[in-house]
């Protein structure tokens, strides 16, 4: 071997001397020729000093190990690179391992270097068979170092504070990884370690996106010291069950999706969570983030086992935040005032809320919830398209609400009664097909919007309704209640059509202010007895149609009520005596009688014309 300094190898050569490598006449002790596949060829590799040849190192083909450069205090890059026979190497002096100094030496079996404190990039990338990697005193490890050493098994560097990116990509045997003194690890660093099933890193402070993506053999992760941590972290690591990282303030979007087995989590200082971040948990029945000021998009999405939510200090739930958490039960949110779209839609076992300023709830916010015992919004304002549409809502006691937007509690089946003291419009459909619903109460209700296929009442149980103030009442607004005997509207002066159509049990009718009754208003109220319109000014088409018992029609304005056509009151008392035994009377002004009689529409019913208070 050569004698006198510690040698350096893997530095470029830089001289072709007679067939050898050339030694460095200066300082023998630096080898500046051995890299690529140097030492995988028969060579001399010859040494110098002032002229005079002292010494010589003859290189063979490296079949099984390296034991003649145990002086050695820096392996340069490449220096070793596809020595694909060599099986183990010790260098007990070397400090330093160049980029691709082992790489793709697929037989490599063992590395012995206790003093490297530096293994830069791609050091022993591809190391197939390379079962363990101990470096006591290695501080750094450059990217790409470890990547596709599949067999790898087992790892120790006390002392790495850096981790490279993709540095232990691959590592597909290895199945836990400690680092205590470690302060950085870049993205991907264990990229693919699919057997991997435990990290400890005690003093690490952030963990970068995508670090652990998919190492679906993880099951815990220890990182006391951790602030942030950032997307995708921890995305489809389908057995991870432990988190420890109570230092955390910061969790990003995504960081946890898909870790179907995690039963639980406790971030008591985190005060910012991304959207996503938790959601796809399946498992996950309990979270516990007491500082959040919000609670983020999807952030708890499809956590079907969650039952137990808490965050006393959120003030805004966002989009879909628990979207089909089907066993949510309880939901602890003193705080929140905005509720957003989506935000608990599908939870079905979600039967008591309590939100004490709330005062926006967000379009299909409750779609498909519970809320079948008890549901409080004391300051609650602003209700939203469908926003509790299909839920088990009960009664919807809502004293402060200005704004009731279109379907927002359509089907809503269990609906028994709706109080609003405060709303001045109802906006369409806003009640379609509550079939239980039997007690309204608007005193305010100014408007009632219409919709051509959908009602605002449309297929409700009410019996009897009464809106002292309202003045427009829109399309099919009360079409299919088949319980509603009396409705009373005596500020009403506008009516869409069908607005009380097969109302079936419907036995009066007194619009006092209206001036125009719309086609098919009244049709199919077969229980019709008696309708009152005192300043109507048109009748159009099919306003009566097939109402068979109606035998009283008041038509009291001082002028014409215009008739469209002899349809509007087909198949009445009007038209034909069989359905009650005699023929209904439409009652005019004493002045106007003569007038109907010989108008070309009305003359059809010129017989049943009869002057206001006679018979």
């Amino acid at each position: 071997m050569l004698v006198g300094n510690p040698l350096i190898i893997g530095a470029q050569h830089h001289d072709y001397y007679s067939g050898s490598y050339r030694i460095d006449p200066k300082n023998f002790s630096q080898i500046l020729s051995v890299s690529g596949m140097a030492m995988a060829s028969d060579i001399v590799v010859n040494a110098y000093e002032e002229g005079n040849e002292i010494a010589q190192l003859i290189g063979r083909t490296i079949e099984t190990y390296v034991d003649a450069l145990e002086n050695v205090t820096a392996i340069g890059a490449y220096a070793f690179c596809s020595c694909i026979f060599l099986n183990s190497a010790s260098f007990p002096a070397a400090t330093h391992i160049g980029s691709f100094a082992f790489s793709s030496c697929t037989l490599l079996r063992r590395i012995y270097a206790p003093l490297a404190s530096q293994i830069n990039p791609s050091a022993f990338h591809n190391c197939n068979y390379l079962g363990s990697a101990i470096f006591p005193s290695a501080r750094s490890i450059g990217a790409y170092a470890f990547q596709g050493c599949y067999t790898m098994s087992s790892v120790s560097f006390p002392l790495a504070s850096n981790i490279g990116s993709y540095a232990f990509a691959g590592c597909s045997a290895l199945p836990s990884a400690s680092f205590p003194a470690c302060e950085s690890v870049n993205v991907w660093a264990f990229q693919s370690c699919t057997s991997l099933e435990a990290i400890t890193f005690p003093i690490l402070s952030q963990i970068l996106p995508s670090l652990f993506m998919s190492l679906y053999s993880l099951k815990s992760a220890y990182l006391p010291s951790v602030k942030s941590i950032w997307n995708d972290c921890f995305r489809y690591c389908s057995r991870l069950t432990t988190v420890s990282a109570p230092e955390t303030i910061y969790i990003g979007a995504y960081a946890f999706h898909g870790c179907e087995r995690l039963p639980s989590v406790s971030f008591p200082n985190v005060t910012t969570v991304g959207n996503f971040a938790f959601a796809s948990c399946f498992s996950l029945s309990h979270a516990y983030i007491p500082q959040l000021p919000f609670a983020a998009s999807s952030m708890f999405q499809n956590c079907s086992s969650l039952r137990t939510v808490s965050f006393p200090n959120a003030s805004i739930v966002y989009v879909d935040a628990f979207g089909r958490c089907y066993s949510l039960s309880s939901v602890y949110m003193p705080s929140v005032n905005t509720i957003q779209n989506w935000a608990f839609q599908y939870c079905s076992s979600l039967n008591t809320v309590d939100f004490p300023i709330c005062s926006i709830v967000g379009s299909n916010a409750f779609l498909y919830a519970g809320l079948a015992s008890s549901v409080s919004f004391p300051a609650l304002q602003q209700i939203h398209v469908s926003a509790f549409r299909y839920s088990n809502l009960k009664d919807a006691v809502f004293s402060m609400v200005t704004v009731l937007s279109a379907e927002a509690f359509g089907w809503c089946s269990q609906l028994s009664r709706a109080s609003f003291p405060a709303l001045s419009r109802i906006q369409a459909y806003a009640f379609y097909q509550c079939s239980s619903l039997r007690t309204i109460s608007f005193p305010e209700c100014v408007t009632i919007d219409g919709h051509g296929n959908y009602g605002v009442f449309e297929s409700c149980a009410m019996s009897s309704v009464f809106f002292p103030k309202c003045q427009s009442i829109g399309e099919r607004a009360f079409h299919s209640c088949a319980s509603l005997t009396t409705v009373s509207f005596p500020q009403a002066n506008w009516m869409g059509r069908y607005a009380f159509m097969n109302d079936a049990a419907l036995k009066s009718a007194f619009f006092p202010l209206l001036t125009f009754i719309p086609s098919q208003a009244f049709q199919n109220c077969y229980s019709l007895q008696w309708a009152s319109f005192p300043n109507a000014s048109y009748l159009s088409v099919s306003a009566f149609l097939s109402c068979y018992s109606l035998r009283s029609l008041y038509l009291l304005s001082d002028s014409l009520c215009a008739l469209h056509n002899s349809n509007a009151l087909h198949s009445t008392p009007f038209a034909d005596s069989s359905y009650l035994g005699a023929y209904g009377s439409i009652f005019v002004p004493e002045s106007l009688v003569a007038t109907y009689r010989e108008n070309g529409v009305w003359s059809w019913y010129a017989s049943r014309i009869t002057a206001y208070g006679e018979g």
